[in-house]
């Protein structure tokens, strides 16, 4: 900033040349900057003037020396000042000394964003900001915006809100803790650039809830695209940039499971009942009941044996005594909100699949197959793998029915199919 703020006109660098005591009314002025006139009433003594200074839209009380530096209380006076890392031109209210801000004030720039808070020779010190321009490094992008909250000479500190966006046009807002001019702490995050960890693959993408150090943390959602550039949407818990806690992560493709329950560290780690869930995502599809959850929660070590037979022989031996018919379940779907275990005899294999079919769930086997007289078709999921299941070949279970569900038939027929979680199966029949 110029040190010289005022010019005077001819007849009064006269005036002060004569080093007596004047009054002078409403004499003119010339500004240096911006370039506009004003007028000055008061006393000129040795030197120095001492009174108002009127200009457009501005007024400055105090005095004035030979050089024309103002000491004194301004209001809305045009002026420069060093605002962390930026010179600006705008108006200020509040001290200054030797022609600058210096104490408190407040700087305000054309755009209406402002600086309130200490100024020591120009330069803002610390004080809070409102819409003040500024330009945030995140995830690799700068972003170029506008910050609202408290600055220190450092940047911001403390609670505030900034907004901007990068060269690719990408939204990035972050409403939180500040810490030497970066991100930290907790905070509300809204972001078309943000950074995390999906699966074990950094991927960029979209971002809105609860953040801390400005990577999300506690609960938001997140949409980005796999590797092979399928669209997925992530709703959940997070921590640190990473998918952690209960979530649900769905693709936008008709082949992918829905992944529905426990992540850890950005991958899906889910135990028996949560893979299950996932399962019913894809075809055949199904969903559980609040009452059939409750249920199987009870029989949490369903998830957990090697050996599913004589399951039901230890534990649950009450619980084979419903009497009912596959044919039942087509007919009535009451077991869906009072669930039970049936027992179905010679069940033919048509085919069947196994291992970690959700990918990061419990190992499952699938197996499609038809009831002996060759009528209805059911789809039973047998946690952990099962031996022998050729094409054909007859198996005993005792089974849960869990929906009925359509599925497609190799000519492209929609048909109808029982869902069944088997407990104990016995193959090789």
């Amino acid at each position: 900033m110029k040190k010289r703020f005022f010019l005077f006109s001819a007849l009064l660098s006269l005036l002060l040349l004569t080093g007596c005591t004047k009054q002078l009314t409403d004499k003119p002025l010339t500004l240096s900057f911006p370039g506009e006139t004003a007028v000055f009433t008061g006393t000129l003594s040795k030197g120095t003037y001492t009174g108002t200074v009127l200009g457009d839209g501005w007024r400055f009380e105090g005095t004035l020396t030979a050089e024309c530096l103002l000491t004194g209380e301004g209001e809305n006076v045009p002026c420069r000042a060093a605002l962390f890392g930026s010179v600006e031109d705008g108006t200020y209210t509040g001290s200054l000394v030797s022609g600058m801000p210096d104490g408190e004030g407040v700087f305000t720039l054309a755009s209406g964003a402002s600086f309130t808070g200490k100024f020591s020779g120009g330069t803002a010190v610390r004080g809070e900001a409102a819409d003040l321009p500024w330009t945030l490094l995140h995830g690799g992008s700068r972003f170029s915006g506008t910050y609202t909250g408290p600055l220190e000479s450092a940047g911001p500190e403390g609670e505030g809100l900034f907004g901007g966006e990068n060269a690719a046009g990408q939204q990035f807002t972050w409403h939180g803790g500040w810490s030497g001019g970066e991100t930290a702490g907790p905070g509300v995050l809204t972001g078309e650039h943000c950074i995390v960890s999906v699966e074990g693959r950094e991927t960029a993408g979209s971002y809105a809830g609860d953040g801390c150090d400005g990577l999300p943390d506690g609960e938001g959602v997140f949409t980005g695209e796999s590797e092979t550039g399928v669209p997925f949407t992530y709703t959940g818990e997070w921590s640190a940039g990473l998918m952690d806690g209960k979530g649900t992560l769905s693709y936008d493709a008709e082949n992918l499971y829905t992944r529905t329950g426990t992540f850890t560290a950005g991958r899906f780690t889910p135990d028996g009942l949560e893979t299950l869930v996932s399962l019913g995502t894809c075809e055949p599809e199904f969903t559980l009941t609040e009452s059939q959850l409750t249920f199987l929660r009870e029989t949490a070590d369903l998830w957990e044996r090697a050996d599913h037979q004589d399951f039901f022989n230890s534990a649950y031996a009450a619980l084979r005594a419903k009497n009912v018919s596959i044919a039942q379940c087509f007919s009535d779907d009451s077991f869906r909100e009072e669930p039970y275990w049936m027992e179905i005899y010679a069940m033919r294999i048509i085919t069947a699949r196994t291992g970690a079919l959700v990918p990061g769930g419990k190992e499952m086997t699938c197996i499609f197959a038809v009831e002996r007289n060759y009528q209805y078709p059911c789809f039973v999921i047998v946690p952990g793998s099962v031996d022998r299941l050729s094409r054909w070949n007859s198996f005993h279970v005792y089974a849960m029915p869990i929906a009925v569900s359509p599925y497609f038939n190799t000519l492209g027929e929609e048909k109808e199919c029982l869902v069944l979680l088997a407990g104990d199966i016995y193959t090789g029949m």
